[in-house]
């Protein structure tokens, strides 16, 4: 077992927008976010990998990390896990950035994960946190809701804070805080021994089952 103070490492990984590709959504998330982040990188979507078992990562030796953020992609459409081989499956798109911290600090961002994990996707507030002034709307409309996008969340497990940003903006804020850009390795990831299994968003995903299955090893 871990000890609380143990240096582990927290990763958050940007996609790259680019127009060679299909992903049209991300590539206007990236184009309407530029004017307010002059001299970052086109980054349209966030995802935070985090240990399964800070406290104690001999449980899960195979597959010790997971991702966490909100998505339209597959079936999720909200909050949810997968397994970074699921995610990063052409690292050459992304663009990490990487923190030392203590593995108390790291279990404490899993307890904030799982939290609001199973919480249905924020669509409105990507237009109505950016098309308006300061996002005060959508910033309220989405606390009733508690309904999240992916820079939202990801900056929520990092601090426990929730607030209007964008992925680039989630740059600019994690560079300016000490986290550190990660060279591209390949490979990287080994695949998954077990998928996750992915069940519609009917915002019902309790903490329980999710410890469960952890516990398990699924």
């Amino acid at each position: 077992m871990a000890d609380d103070q143990t240096k582990v490492e927290v990763i958050v990984h940007q996609f790259i927008a680019s127009w060679d590709n299909e992903e049209t959504l991300d590539d206007v998330i990236a184009l309407w976010t530029e004017p307010f982040n002059r001299g970052t990188p086109p980054h349209s979507h966030s995802e935070i990998e985090l240990l399964r078992a800070p406290l104690c990562p001999e449980l899960y030796r195979r597959n010790p990390t997971f991702c966490f953020s909100a998505t339209l992609r597959g079936i999720a459409e909200g909050t949810r896990f997968a397994y970074p081989s699921q995610v990063l499956k052409h690292l050459a798109n992304w663009d990490s950035y990487g923190k030392q911290i203590t593995a108390k600090e790291s279990d404490i961002m899993l307890t904030r994960a799982v939290e609001i994990s199973g919480r249905p996707y924020f669509k409105i507030g990507i237009v109505l946190d950016f098309a308006l002034p300061f996002g005060i709307l959508g910033g309220w409309l989405g606390k009733i809701l508690d309904q999240w996008y992916c820079s939202m969340a990801v900056y929520y497990v990092i601090t426990g804070i929730r607030t209007r940003i964008s992925p680039r903006r989630l740059t600019k804020w994690l560079i300016k805080n000490g986290w550190t850009y990660i060279p591209k390795r390949y490979p990287r990831f080994k695949p998954a021994t077990k998928p996750i299994e992915e069940t519609k968003n009917e915002g019902l995903c309790s903490k329980r089952i999710l410890l469960r299955k952890w516990m398990r090893g699924v």
